[in-house]
């Protein structure tokens, strides 16, 4: 059903979304060209989610539309389905906001990093305790420091518990034996190769 697709289309890309600085894809015009449909269409659809307060409504030119329960997840609460312009939307934001963003010092945060660091933090608010991640990089671009940023910021926004632990494994020390690489990582079974004389419980 479109109007499920459209629904889809800005859960996920609310993630991106910057009252900074709004990109067009949040656009009825941008929106009904990425599904090959009339603007009018679109703009049926994402009104009708507006009315029942699942979408929030910028009424500026071009007008833009995102998901409020997203925005709100990862930013602060809002009052209301509709604003005039950005400027009102960013008037909610709390004085004293809960949520501390541990990127905004990372060299690159608003520039070569900043999808990334985007993309860690939709990671970590998706529903249902985030999804996995896998950094990858040269060596000394900064992925452990990225790692620990990450940490610090889930436990602050409240998406891992207060005693959740940091865990660090250096597989290096494991080059040449992935096996108990893997047994670390996912434990035995008795058994399962030379030397595995009893059951063991793997860190995941």
């Amino acid at each position: 059903m479109l109007k499920e697709k459209l629904l889809n289309y800005l859960k996920n890309q609310t993630s991106f979304f910057n009252p900074e600085n709004v990109s067009d894809i949040f656009s009825a015009s941008d929106i009904a060209e990425k599904f090959s449909i009339k603007r009018n269409t679109a703009s049926h659809y994402l009104n009708q989610l507006v009315d029942e307060g699942i979408l929030v409504k910028v009424n500026t030119r071009p007008v833009y539309f995102f998901h409020k329960k997203t925005f709100e997840l990862q930013n602060y609460p809002l009052t209301n389905s509709f604003y005039p312009n950005v400027s009102e939307i960013e008037k909610e934001k709390p004085i004293f906001d809960k949520k501390i963003d541990f990127f905004q010092n990372v060299i690159g945060n608003r520039g070569s990093l900043a999808q990334t660091i985007q993309q860690l933090k939709m990671a970590a608010f998706y529903p249902n305790g985030g999804l996995p991640l896998l950094l990858t990089g040269e060596s000394g671009t900064g992925k452990s420091y990225l790692v620990q940023l990450l940490y610090q910021f889930c436990l602050a926004n409240d998406l891992l518990a207060n005693d959740a632990p940091f865990i660090t494994v250096n597989c290096a020390q494991y080059a040449d034996n992935p096996e108990l690489l893997t047994s670390y990582l996912f434990g035995h079974v008795k058994g399962a190769f030379t030397g595995a004389d009893t059951e063991k419980m793997g860190a995941f």
